[in-house]
């Protein structure tokens, strides 16, 4: 399909299931760059909801970039991109972002190719900035997923120790900023299975963290469950899942 046809479908995609807050796209339209959008009367509109797409660039030549999109659905601008902000990374793989707005209203996603998460300020959506980036937290490389702890800061996976895809990675706690706090591994001797941190789930009112494992590069499936005390973030338990599952992914708290 065309890359006009592709966001056509996207947008018409997005008209039909109303409004979202975050999303993420594997795979980008790096040719869209519409600068504002103005109502019948000529003045620029600005709404309160937003589309926020992290993408990649179609044929990996140029950035790597966020595109905001009005999804006020009442809005004469609703489904047109406002603007867009390219990163200065190319080919990173544009991956996950939080799942969930902030309310500081930073927003922190992932390039899992180039082992880079970046960090965007969005508290003006039609304006947005980019805070920064950050890559490995030595020993742990290529950050994945991202949630928000109570207090602010984001508690992340790490796929990998080291470059190359020999060894787990771990949980880690940035500040706001990025900054590493702490960190812990997500080795389990007990258990034989493939284990790479892939995405996690917060329980602040049962004191857990739930983490999931799949190999980004799909060396081999791993079929674990990881439990871990939110406090001191130590494990509790490993639970391997059995081999009808295909693997494990994307865990949410209902």
């Amino acid at each position: 399909m065309p890359p006009q046809s592709r966001l056509s479908a996207f947008l018409a995609e997005l008209k039909r299931r109303r409004v979202f807050r975050v999303a993420a796209v594997y795979g980008g339209v790096a040719f869209v760059l519409v600068m504002g959008c103005q109502n019948p009367q000529g003045e620029v509109h600005r709404s309160s909801s937003y589309l926020f797409v992290w993408a990649k660039d179609e044929d990996s030549k140029d950035s790597d970039f966020l595109v905001v999109i009005d999804a006020r659905p009442a809005s004469p601008c609703y489904g047109r991109v406002i603007t867009t902000l390219p990163v200065g990374y190319k080919g990173t793989v544009a991956h996950h972002t939080e799942h969930r707005m902030h309310k500081s209203g930073v927003l922190f996603a992932n390039g899992f190719k180039a082992g880079r998460t970046f960090r965007f300020d969005l508290r003006d959506p039609e304006k947005p900035q980019l805070l920064g980036s950050f890559g490995s937290m030595d020993p742990y490389t290529y950050p994945h997923s991202f949630e928000r702890l109570p207090n602010g800061n984001v508690l992340a996976t790490f796929q990998n120790k080291g470059e190359g895809n020999n060894e787990e990675g771990g949980l880690v706690e940035l500040d706001p900023n990025g900054n590493f706090i702490r960190a812990v591994s997500a080795s389990a001797p007990d258990v034989t299975n493939f284990i790479r941190p892939y995405s996690l789930a917060i329980i602040p009112e049962l004191n857990r963290v739930v983490s999931t494992s799949a190999d980004m590069r799909a060396t081999d499936i791993s079929r674990v469950v990881q439990i871990w005390s939110l406090s001191d973030l130590s494990p509790i338990k490993t639970i391997y899942i059995p081999e009808e599952s295909f693997g494990t992914a994307e865990p949410r708290v209902l």
